[in-house]
């Protein structure tokens, strides 16, 4: 197991490593790949990730204070709880891949050119956040509130249970496909007959 006294990592593997339940405050990690370590319970306070790659990660109710997350992917993994509100939201550019994004909050950040693809994004909020040219392909949007968002440009090809209220969200240029599309005029209050 590595070192963690150290300040600084760049281009480590962690694999199998148990964060839980611990606090990694003020380290830097540069081009690191984690695999398979746990986080639930952690708490990461004024770190940074840069270029940084989560696989098969367990970030089950993570604490993220003042955390960079800067060209970050997170594939496989598992996000329980986690409130990026608390980010450094100047350095906030992540991705999830094939993951599970539970009751997460991402409220009031911007988060352009975000990709959550074929993702399990559930009961997560989105209340007035900056989603401009995002991704959402072929991801399953149970109970996930978007709210006055910015969702310009944002791609919903292939994406399903979703609710979104077209009156206060921004929606101009987004991409949709049927026959979950039909699921926008709900809010609507229009009746649609065969």
């Amino acid at each position: 197991m590595q070192d963690l006294t150290q300040e600084s990592f760049e281009e480590e593997k962690f694999t199998d490593v148990d964060f839980s339940k611990k606090e990694l405050k003020k380290k830097f990690f540069e081009k690191c790949v984690f695999k398979k370590c746990d986080f639930s319970d952690s708490q990461l306070k004024g770190s940074q990730f840069i270029e940084c790659t989560f696989d098969s990660c367990n970030f089950s109710l993570t604490k993220v204070v003042d955390v960079e997350f800067r060209d970050v992917t997170f594939k496989k993994s598992k996000l329980i709880g986690v409130d990026f509100t608390k980010c450094s939201q100047s350095f906030l550019q992540l991705s999830f891949n094939d993951s599970l994004v539970e009751d997460c909050n991402f409220s009031n950040l911007k988060m352009r050119k975000t990709v959550f693809k074929e993702c399990q994004l559930k009961e997560s909020m989105f209340i007035e956040s900056d989603l401009k040219e995002s991704s959402f392909v072929d991801t399953d949007c149970e109970d996930t509130l978007f709210h006055h968002a910015n969702l310009e440009k944002v791609n919903f090809v292939g994406a399903k249970n979703y609710a979104i209220n077209l009156m206060n969200n921004k929606t101009k240029g987004a991409q949709f496909s049927l026959p979950e599309a039909v699921s926008l005029l709900k809010k609507l209050e229009i009746v649609i007959k065969e």
